[in-house]
């Protein structure tokens, strides 16, 4: 008899334990289903300002002041919160560059690792260069290359670092993600699913006069038919010298194995190839006027100052890899923890970061100075964009040729320290007195990539 009470206490017990689990699990405010997204707090690291430059504002003065309102301006955390969305943004803004810098990050990637971290990730799509203007040399201004949190996205896409955005998406109210590039937004998935959402992107492209050169864009042209062809086609092939010379491999990083998807080979004869054919056509100087650029804001600008007269119609042509096709290059991009006790939240700010009045803001100029918005309809003239405070746009004629470049990108990835050790490479060959040492730094330089790949 007591054996049966006994054994009917315990499972009373057990049953109160369950419903008080249950209770505690429905009280948590952790428990996202049942906190509105207007009641959540969350943190958002913002790690965009990396351009180092001391003398524009930082990203955080300017959004303190991110729009204009009726009292003056409104914040970007109140401008979230009046949209319906979280009532506290946590922004966080890493140092620039240098040792704090390199502190921070170890110390935020070793508490994601433990399960923790913002809820927001804001981040530059790949390293940058941060012009040091504290320090003159007799070259000009010195700077150094800076490490972004994840230096590797899509290795960090595949540990399951990101929260898969498929089932928010849906119903994201302030931006259409199906209306993007479908090649940039498709750098930021992993097995079919959407982890990142590029927030911009660029390309290098190399622009003529479209009275001296025209160009059909082409989805199966390789670096070689550039090579034997036209002297213009030449020049787009071999005479950049930017990180951007990568893209004539298509992919630096195999997505499947951690492993460069190229040889030391390859590489040796894309280096020999590249600078013997780059110092014909300076003897020669045989192409037509032309201008190695990266899309960017004001790109046609900066070429009418430079090159060509204002609104000139342009032709542009990307540099083919040699798997044929051409790439463009995804500059930063917003995603959210995995980890976040809070996605629906998290989500509306995602959400947000990509609409046409955020791609509009302040929060946009510290990118778009070397990129393009991921809503590129932007690029427009009359759609609101700016560059350097006016308004700023392509004629329709220029922003239909750009339209046929965007639409023939058959990749796009992320820049990564493989990307400078191209360029690197490039240097270290081009100011070597042994002609002979090509081989050498050749090999030096895919240990370094292969190094660099593994401990992704």
């Amino acid at each position: 008899m007591s054996h049966n009470r006994s054994k009917r206490a315990v499972i009373l017990l057990f049953a109160l334990i369950l419903v008080l689990h249950g209770c505690r699990s429905t009280d948590n405010p952790s428990t996202v289903s049942d906190i509105p997204v207007e009641e959540s707090s969350i943190r958002v690291l913002i790690d965009l300002d990396v351009t180092g430059n001391i003398l524009s504002p930082s990203a955080e003065e300017a959004l303190k002041q991110f729009i204009e309102s009726e009292d003056g301006y409104q914040s970007f955390t109140k401008t979230v919160k009046s949209l319906g969305g979280p009532a506290q943004l946590k922004l966080e803004f890493p140092p620039v560059s240098g040792e704090r810098r390199d502190a921070y990050l170890t110390g935020l990637r070793t508490e994601i690792m433990a399960g923790k971290g913002p809820d927001v990730f804001i981040c530059a799509g790949g390293p940058s260069y941060v012009m040091d203007y504290t320090q003159m040399q007799d070259g000009g201004i010195s700077g150094n290359w800076e490490s972004p949190l994840f230096p590797f996205p899509q290795q960090a896409m595949k540990r399951n670092t990101f929260l898969c955005l498929d089932e928010y998406i849906k119903d994201f109210q302030f931006s259409d993600c199906e209306n993007f590039a479908p090649a940039i937004m498709e750098a930021g998935k992993c097995e079919d699913k959407q982890y990142l959402l590029p927030m911009s992107y660029t390309m290098l492209v190399t622009i003529f006069k479209e009275s001296d050169v025209q160009h059909t864009h082409s989805k199966d042209m390789t670096w070689q038919d550039m090579l034997d062809d036209s002297p213009e086609l030449q020049t787009v092939a071999v005479m950049d010298s930017s990180i951007y010379m990568s893209t004539a491999f298509m992919s630096l990083t195999d997505s499947d194995k951690d492993e460069l998807p190229f040889s030391e080979q390859d590489l040796l004869e894309f280096m020999t190839e590249k600078i013997h054919m780059e110092r014909e056509l300076v003897s020669s100087n045989s192409a037509s006027d032309y201008s190695s650029n990266i899309l960017s804001l004001g790109f046609d600008k900066r070429l009418a100052e430079d090159v060509f007269p204002p609104e000139e119609p342009l032709t542009m042509i990307p540099c083919y890899s040699q798997q044929g096709g051409y790439v463009a290059t995804v500059t930063s991009f917003v995603a959210v923890n995995a980890n976040t006790e809070y996605p629906k939240a998290a989500a509306f700010l995602a959400d947000y970061v990509l609409s046409e009045d955020c791609q509009k803001s302040v929060l946009y100029s510290y990118i778009l100075g070397t990129a393009i918005p991921i809503m590129d309809s932007l690029l427009q003239e009359g759609k609101g964009l700016k560059y350097l405070d006016k308004s700023w746009g392509l004629s329709q004629k220029n922003y239909d040729e750009f339209c046929s470049l965007r639409n023939g990108i058959a990749r796009a990835e992320f820049s990564t320290q493989l990307n400078i050790e191209f360029q690197r490479l490039y240097v270290e060959i081009m100011g070597s007195a042994d002609k002979n040492s090509i081989e050498s730094l050749v090999h030096d330089a895919y240990m370094r990539m292969s190094m660099e790949l593994a401990e992704s």
